[in-house]
């Protein structure tokens, strides 16, 4: 069953992303008796979603990235190896050192944890140096960019390089266990935690590739705006901050053409993704949303951690577009007009479950907040939505908030249950993705140590 869950729900996936955020108004057909023309019944739909599901699996194959695969085995197995990496460590060891920090707070001790905490600055910048495979080991020289040389399977000289420019914004960024260790004095283990006061130099842009005989196999280009920014602790109920990220590998592109967050903002959070191979659409999503927020949310080395996620709860907006396409024939739709009413119904659901009338109103109260729907091959007739009920729990003692999936002949499915989404009707998908994800699992393993 855990398989058909993670299949079974793109509209869940996607309406929950619309309510940690923020949520358009109900959709108000009236029921005519039957299902407008054009909509396809539940079961068509089920076959429909299960041959969607399908195409959706065979166009992302682990074979697209065999070749990759090949490079980084033979990477791994030849130039990884301890007695080759020995200048490399003791490199990255001078420029981890060479790296800003100060010893300025006090440690913070418990009955058997002691914390040390040092600020430090990390800068892509201070990581310079070209490192080359000679002989039989890793060379560094000095240099003023980043770069790594060695040769592939067939003696192709594969080079990988990381470079910045523009300005650079600093940055507080968070608490970092470095390292930790057991002490034992008078029977009693106390564990020493070494933590970073993390703070960062952001650069505006960031670019990574690894090129193999002259030819370009992967790109990644990270573009961030950090300007309204005027100290380096960030405010998030006033700071703004924006990115970009595009990748290009295995005939992928992958771009993240809009990241942008500012709370207090109308539609002041934006993220637009799309990814294509060979130039066909995979997948593509696109969500603007407000998010409010209490004032005075600085993030910074000194922050109450227990008073800043009080304020954070307190935070409400709106979700005015959230749409999803999958390969151009499955199109999911999702908003929500307040947030914080959604969150509190949930709360409320979550402490009264055994008071039916409690749970009821709740989910009421989400649905006259929230509307998720979805479409085919981008038509405009609905052939489903989402809705959340009541649902009794098997002694019918206890009741929970579930989603649940309503077709427009009025005929309703739990979507967490197997009502619907079962492992039967979906076996061939269920299936071809478990074939997938072990074949990507296998992959991954292969790096493990």
């Amino acid at each position: 069953m855990k398989t058909i869950k993670w299949l079974a729900m793109p509209l869940l996936a996607l309406s929950l992303t619309g309510l940690t955020t923020a949520c358009s108004d109900k959709n108000d057909e009236e029921d005519q008796g039957g299902a407008p023309a054009g909509t396809l019944t539940p079961e068509e739909s089920k076959e429909r979603l299960s041959q969607i599901g399908k195409d959706f699996v065979n166009a992302i194959p682990k074979s697209d990235f065999d070749e990759l695969d090949l490079l980084a085995r033979h990477i791994k197995d030849n130039y990884c190896n301890d007695d080759k990496t020995d200048d490399v460590e003791q490199w990255a060891d001078r420029c981890f050192k060479a790296l800003t920090n100060e010893a300025i707070f006090p440690d913070k001790i418990t009955d058997y944890s002691t914390y040390k905490y040092t600020r430090r600055i990390y800068e892509l910048s201070q990581f310079r140096g070209h490192l080359t495979y000679s002989g039989n080991r890793w060379e560094v020289q000095e240099a003023n960019d980043l770069q790594a040389t060695c040769t592939d399977q067939n003696g192709q000289q594969v080079i990988a390089k990381l470079t910045t420019s523009g300005n650079t914004k600093r940055v507080y960024i968070g608490e970092i266990e470095i390292d930790k260790k057991e002490e034992y004095n008078n029977y009693i283990y106390t564990t020493i935690y070494e933590m970073d006061k993390a703070h960062a130099e952001i650069p505006e842009n960031i670019t990574v590739t690894l090129t193999r005989g002259g030819q370009t196999l992967v790109t990644v280009v990270v573009t961030t705006d950090l300007n309204s920014i005027s100290v380096e602790n960030f405010d998030l109920s006033k700071d703004a901050a924006s990115a970009t990220v595009k990748a290009q590998l295995a005939g992928y592109d992958i771009q993240c053409n809009r990241i942008a967050a500012k709370a207090n903002t109308e539609n002041g959070a934006v993220v637009n993704f799309l990814v294509n191979k060979n130039g066909r659409k995979l997948l593509s999503a696109d969500v603007t949303a407000t998010v409010s927020l209490p004032s005075g949310m600085v993030w910074s080395e000194y922050t109450d951690q227990d008073l800043f996620e009080d304020k954070l709860e307190q935070f409400g907006g709106k979700v005015t577009v959230c749409k999803l396409d999958v390969l151009g024939q499955l199109q999911v739709t999702a908003a929500c007009t307040d947030a914080h009413t959604i969150y509190e119904q949930f709360e409320t659901a979550d402490d009264n479950k055994k008071n039916a009338d409690v749970v009821n109103s709740c989910a009421q109260k989400i649905n006259n907040n929230f509307t998720a729907q979805f479409f085919y091959d981008g038509g405009s007739i609905s052939q489903g939505h989402m809705e959340f009920e009541a649902t009794p729990n098997s002694e019918g003692k206890k009741y929970y908030l579930e989603p649940v999936i309503v077709f427009p002949d009025g005929s309703r499915y739990n979507m967490t249950n197997e009502s619907y989404f079962n492992e039967d009707d979906f076996k061939g998908l269920v299936d071809l993705f478990d074939t997938l994800c072990d074949s990507y699992e296998k992959m991954v393993d292969n790096y493990d140590d």
